[in-house]
């Protein structure tokens, strides 16, 4: 399988493009995670509306998701590594405690896959965790190295919550830096993203999780139309997102969390 670019723009114009779309690129983003959100609600939050029973910790995963493109969109010149990583992180997980925002996963987790036996991603070392996007990082094509290290970072779970949110987010930095265009999840296509990211969990191999973004999670060269609200997503992909958010709530911290460097310039 051979991933190339679909879409040839400028840096500027990248940017300008996800400017356009910010709120439509957040919706999705919410859908992806299980919030049950519309178009209408999402626009609200991010122009500082207040919505009649939405709770802080949806109404925050929104805003936080608005300071995360905010960080990508002006940042679109800086190297793609771990400390970056984290610091997406930072953003998506701010106000959230058990976040633990900015750091690498502290506690063992699972992640639901129907009725199999749940997915259960190792603890991850720094050291294990940068030599992973470094060398993701190498691959030759821009798309297929968003792409690799969008399915990667949510395989791997490396933070405590919001990966599938930080995957998205560096890999359009990648995207937008090399004028690729932005990746998102359709609403129409959920179930099936969904599907292919499971096998991946699975198997290991992303080949047709890639295959299945490149196809259909990719727009760009132009103002991309919203869809007000999912085409009616299949609600038992609905209710597996929440199960398994529920789940990683209630699992125990197990190490000192790692991930942040005194160091860093990024942090």
């Amino acid at each position: 399988m051979t991933i190339e670019n679909k879409h040839h723009m400028t840096v500027d114009d990248n940017i300008f493009f996800a400017k356009r779309n910010i709120v439509d690129l957040i919706f999705k983003s919410a859908l992806l995670e299980g919030l049950e959100v519309t178009f209408s609600d999402t626009y609200s939050v991010v122009n500082g509306g207040v919505i009649n029973g939405m709770s802080f910790e949806d109404a925050q995963i929104i805003n936080n998701l608005k300071h995360a493109w905010q960080f990508v969109l002006s940042t679109t010149d800086y190297p793609m590594s771990l400390s970056y990583v984290c610091q997406i992180h930072r953003y998506v997980g701010a106000s959230l405690d058990e976040y633990n925002a900015g750091f690498l996963r502290n506690r063992n987790i699972f992640v639901t896959m129907g009725d199999e036996e749940p997915f259960t991603p190792d603890l991850l070392s720094e050291a294990d965790a940068r030599d992973e996007i470094d060398r993701i990082m190498q691959t030759e094509n821009e798309t297929d190295r968003a792409i690799s290290l969008m399915l990667h970072i949510m395989r791997r779970q490396m933070f405590n919550d919001g990966n599938k949110r930080v995957a998205m987010l560096a890999a359009n930095q990648v995207m937008i830096a090399n004028g690729a265009g932005v990746i998102s999840v359709p609403p129409s296509k959920l179930g099936g993203f969904i599907g292919n990211l499971t096998e991946y969990y699975r198997s290991g191999d992303m080949a047709d999780a890639k295959q299945f973004v490149f196809e259909h999670c990719i727009s760009g060269n132009g103002v991309e139309k919203h869809t007000e609200q999912p085409e009616e997503a299949n609600p038992s992909v609905h209710d597996a997102i929440l199960a398994d958010k529920e789940a990683r709530r209630n699992q125990p911290p197990t190490t000192k969390p790692e991930g942040k460097s005194k160091d860093d310039p990024l942090l």
